[in-house]
């Protein structure tokens, strides 16, 4: 497979636009109970994919890159009022409309390519549902990084508490990557006026059962913000290389 590379800062956007996450009806227990089966006992290799867009794509991402450089407090804030899901195109974007809905659209339907492998370890912590996610080189956004089922939330050692907000199931028809559903964690967090020399923090993490349940895919998102501008954007999407 080649390859076509995007901005790095483009990418991450685009896919966490993509999935359009939505939290589903309240089932907690249920969920916690599906959450726990798709966790390996041992350590498990898992291959790192990275999306494959087209040059008009490339061309359309570097568009709302210049813009979210150029206006980086309005894509904040704008991302931030609609957490449910793609936020509604708007001018200050930098692209027409048809252009948005050609990326909402590419983004979901992107074949994928597996950059490398690492292995992931979920260490447990007795007989409780937590677990501590081990892995190194390209997997270290997420290391350290504890599930709490129990707790229903996730803390990462840099973003802190991520609250399970539900699970959603997207189109099939729609996602080049098959996701049966996904469990939610996200968070939102800030120190003082963001706008004025504060921090601001978004995170989430995704994990679910891919292709009918033979695998497990795990995506994880953060960006760190200071006076409107991004100063970390992590992105790291995961599928397991081999059953549990």
């Amino acid at each position: 497979m080649i390859t076509i590379r995007t901005p790095r800062a483009a990418a991450p956007a685009l896919l966490a636009l993509a999935l359009a996450l939505s939290p589903p009806p309240a089932r907690a227990a249920s969920l916690a109970d599906s959450i726990a089966a798709l966790v390996p006992a041992s350590p498990v290799t898992v291959e790192v994919l990275t999306p494959q867009y087209a040059p008009e794509m490339q061309a359309i991402a570097l568009k709302l890159d210049k813009a979210r450089r150029e206006n980086p407090r309005f894509f904040q804030a704008w991302i931030a009022k609609h957490p449910g899901g793609p936020p509604p195109w708007n001018p200050a974007l930098g692209v027409t409309k048809v252009e948005y809905e050609t990326y909402l659209r590419e983004g979901r339907t992107a074949n994928y390519t597996v950059r490398m492998r690492g292995t992931l370890t979920f260490e447990r912590a007795g007989r409780a549902r937590k677990w501590t996610l081990k892995g190194w080189g390209v997997l270290s956004p997420i290391n350290g990084l504890v599930i709490d089922l129990d707790a229903a939330k996730a803390q990462s050692p840099r973003a802190g508490a991520l609250p399970l907000v539900g699970s959603a199931s997207p189109n099939v028809e729609e996602v080049s990557l098959h996701w049966g559903w996904y469990a939610v964690w996200k968070a939102q967090h800030a120190t003082g006026d963001p706008a004025k020399g504060g921090q601001a923090l978004q995170a989430s993490l995704h994990m679910g059962p891919l292709d009918q349940g033979r695998s497990t895919g795990l995506y994880w998102v953060m960006r760190r913000f200071n006076n409107g501008r991004r100063l970390d954007d992590e992105f790291l999407l995961l599928r397991w290389a081999k059953g549990k």
